[in-house]
């Protein structure tokens, strides 16, 4: 069985395209296939409602541990933030474009690109520790609104993220308070 049909629409066929992982698990596959970037941009919103949905769905099948809103919703944030951790470290030109994305005032951009893609990698393992996922959660939305303002000066400046402009400030706006909110919810 493949779960790939959420990300393999017609518009995404074709090189270039970025894969950006595979997970596998007995027969289940999923691979991520991104070939522009505003795809990209939508990357973690597909993988929070995406994670979310398919975990709530296993849930209603008869998985115990996924039979409440609250445990699919912590999957599917731990979900995004690999998908968000990883391309702290790869591939490199990404990892250069969120170095650049560091407001010019801060120190060592590199350093602090590492530490919140190391942040981000564990929380989203803390998020799947039933003891550990409201502190997990808690500390991702704190950690989120401490990166907001990277993006603010990222569309400020007109930088470039995967290749294409940066999500414009409305949006990502929008798709921080739906970030935000989907982490309290997992903390409560």
């Amino acid at each position: 069985m493949v779960i790939a049909g959420l990300l393999d629409l017609p518009h995404l066929r074709g090189p270039p395209y970025l894969a950006i992982g595979k997970i596998q698990a007995g027969a289940l596959s999923f691979q991520w296939k991104l070939s522009t970037g505003k795809v990209m941009r939508m990357a973690p919103l597909i993988a929070l409602v995406g994670g979310f949905v398919v975990l709530r769905l296993l849930g209603v099948a008869g998985v115990d541990a996924l039979d409440a809103w609250q445990p699919a919703l912590r999957g599917g944030l731990a979900l995004m933030f690999v998908v968000t951790g990883v391309v702290h470290f790869y591939p490199p030109s990404y990892r250069r474009e969120l170095i650049a994305m560091v407001p010019p005032g801060l120190p060592r951009p590199d350093l602090l690109v590492t530490l919140t893609g190391v942040l981000e990698l564990a929380g989203a393992a803390g998020l799947l520790i039933p003891r550990l996922a409201p502190f997990a959660a808690a500390g991702l939305a704190l950690l989120m609104l401490a990166m907001f303002p990277a993006n603010v000066s990222a569309a400020r400046r007109s930088l470039n993220l995967g290749g294409r402009p940066v999500t414009p400030l409305p949006l990502r706006t929008a798709l921080q308070v739906i970030f935000v909110g989907a982490a309290v919810a997992a903390a409560l």
